[in-house]
Order: C-alpha cells, then structure tokens, then sequence
C-alpha cells in the first residue's frame, strides 16, 4: 500500500509562495496600468497602489519565513536541549504581536488611501459624520418635504378594484 502524504507539505507552501514572490509585483503592475488605460486615474498614481498590493506577495513570503523559523523543530543530543517552537508559549506571544501588528499597519494603510480617494471625489470617508443641511435652507418646512421622492412615489396610485 501506498504511504499516507499530508495533502499540502512545507515545500508545497513554499513553492507557491515563491512564485507569488516572482509574479505578484509584476502582475500589481499589470492590474494598476490596466486600470490607468480604462482612465479611472492617473497613471502614477494607479501604477503605485498596483505594485503596493503586489509587495504583499513578498511581505507574506517574509512572514512565512519568519514564522517557519520561529517554530522549527531542532534537535539536541540532549533530548532536554531540543528546541521545538510550537511548544513554547513565547513564541505564541512572538507570532501574535507579530502579525496583528503587520496586519493592522497594512489595515491602516489601505484605510489612508481610502480616505485620501474619499477626499479626492468628495466623498466622506465611512467613519466621519455628514454635515446635513436643515431642513429649512433646502426650502422644506418640514423634514419630510426636504428628502425628495424615490421610484415612483411621485405619480398618484389608483385603486385596483
């Protein structure tokens, strides 16, 4: 009988995110020149966030990395003097801290430029409060009558029977 394999192996993983490595700088390129062509934006400004989003290839490489190191498994001649990452909760803590804190400055990042964009088109970001005129210098007397109809409020409904 054959040997029982684990479906994805270390070099698997490995392989991939080489190859993420490789093409996804390249292929962040491609995407932000795609969208300068359809003209939603400068060209500079397009071709940036693309190979911004493609270094995310190489960051998760990085922390792949980072992570394969901290809990590899290396024997002693001493079976008391063997290191073994996963069973130390340092390393837990290490990992944690680690990518709670890369993702929340990736997190912040994207909401900068989000927010920038907002500011751009005029837009408010989602997290600021709208400054709504009242109701009177949009010349309503009521609440009601300053929020204009939607669909086809307008026209008068007649009875079906």
């Amino acid at each position: 009988m054959n040997e029982m394999r684990e479906l994805i192996d270390e070099q698997s993983v490995e392989r991939a995110l080489l190859a993420l490595v490789a093409v996804g700088p390249l292929l962040g390129l491609l995407i932000g020149a795609l969208l300068a062509a359809a003209r939603r934006g400068p060209m500079k400004v397009l071709l940036g966030r693309g190979l911004a989003l493609g270094m995310l290839g190489p960051l998760t490489y990085l922390l792949w990395r980072l992570f394969s190191y901290l809990v590899r498994y290396a024997p002693a001649p001493d079976p008391r003097n063997d290191y073994f990452g996963l069973e130390r909760v340092d390393v837990l803590l290490l990992n944690c801290v680690l990518f709670a804190s890369v993702g929340a400055a990736v997190g912040l990042a994207v909401r900068k430029v989000r927010a920038r964009d907002a500011k751009r088109v005029g837009e408010a970001p989602a997290n600021e409060v709208v400054d709504v005129p009242p109701a009177e210098e949009l010349g309503a007397e009521t609440p009601d009558e300053a929020v204009p109809p939607v669909g086809n409020e307008t026209e008068t409904q007649t009875d079906p029977t």
